[in-house]
């Protein structure tokens, strides 16, 4: 009798271990699978945003040179589609006054557009690099 309740602990203990075993198992894949998601999601957005600022710096570029100012829709385009420092850098340029004359003056306010754009995607990288680090 004695050795049927040793027996009956044992098997039962080793069911607990294996299925602690199997959970623990399925907790730590999904920690994984979640970080490799937050991470490719990430540079999923960078690459968005690069693609988003090559195209927006091109066309804020013709349009200053053909006629000295910007266009309202690339303006809006800036403001609803860029993190909110490069936002901030755009809503600057428009209190700027526009021209031929003060062209250069424009070209600066770009300069600080482009410098934010590259602030913002090198705060990206930093939040990859802490999601790897992690």
């Amino acid at each position: 009798m004695k050795e049927a309740v040793i027996s009956l602990i044992s098997v039962i203990v080793g069911a607990i271990i294996g299925l602690m075993g199997t959970f623990l198992s399925s907790y730590f894949q999904n920690k994984i699978w979640k970080k490799e998601k937050q991470i490719e999601h990430l540079k999923a957005k960078k690459e968005n945003l690069e693609n988003k600022y090559e195209k927006y710096i091109k066309e804020l570029y013709l349009s200053m040179e053909k006629n000295g100012n910007f266009d309202a829709e690339l303006f809006l385009e800036g403001l609803y589609s860029f993190p909110k420092n490069v936002k901030d850098s755009i809503y600057k340029l428009t209190k700027l006054k526009t021209g031929k004359e003060n062209l250069e003056e424009l070209k600066q306010a770009n300069w600080c557009i482009i410098e934010e754009m590259k602030k913002s995607l090198v705060e990206i990288d930093i939040e990859i690099k802490k999601k790897i680090d992690d």
